[in-house]
């Protein structure tokens, strides 16, 4: 471990500490974890690889984030990939993060993007939709990609299909 500065002492993750306030003890709570889900399922005829960044680290616990779990990973045809990823309780409403997603296919590489916020599980009226992409290349002029997004329990499902 790294040495601190004197007027700083190690806590440990999750602990309460009392805190001096105009001669008032208050007792403040670290940032705790709200456990999520991500899964990608890859539907298409074709090996995917995925690239992600997040808008905040800040919003993330630890180092279970997406740009960590599917930054650069890929993803076989017929194939998914499901990790953790938590939410630093903090910032449940928002934890906005971007996958850009690139197929080599048969007219070439094509590649679209997402925009995802990680914090849809929390909200209790979500409905599941077909997601919105972002051109990044060229896609495809045989066909089109189309991505279903679910919400199942504390888990972002999202299915990419690919209609040739």
């Amino acid at each position: 471990m790294f040495d601190l500065p004197p007027q700083v002492e190690a806590v440990e993750p999750n602990s309460i500490q009392a805190v001096e306030i105009s001669s008032a003890k208050v007792v403040v709570p670290y940032a705790d974890v709200n456990r999520t889900v991500l899964q990608v399922n890859n539907q298409t005829g074709y090996k995917v690889f995925i690239a992600t960044t997040v808008d905040n680290p800040g919003q993330w616990f630890g180092g279970a984030r997406p740009n960590v779990n599917f930054n650069g990973v890929a993803i076989g045809p017929s194939n998914y990939l499901k990790r953790n990823e938590d939410l630093n309780s903090a910032a449940a409403f928002n934890s906005f993060f971007t996958m850009n997603f690139k197929f080599t296919a048969a007219s070439g590489d094509e590649e679209f993007g997402i925009r995802v916020n990680q914090a849809d599980v929390f909200k209790p009226d979500f409905i599941d939709n077909y997601y919105p992409t972002f051109p990044v290349g060229t896609l495809d002029i045989t066909g089109y990609y189309q991505v279903q997004h679910r919400v199942l329990g504390n888990a972002n499902i999202f299915t990419i299909s690919h209609n040739q």
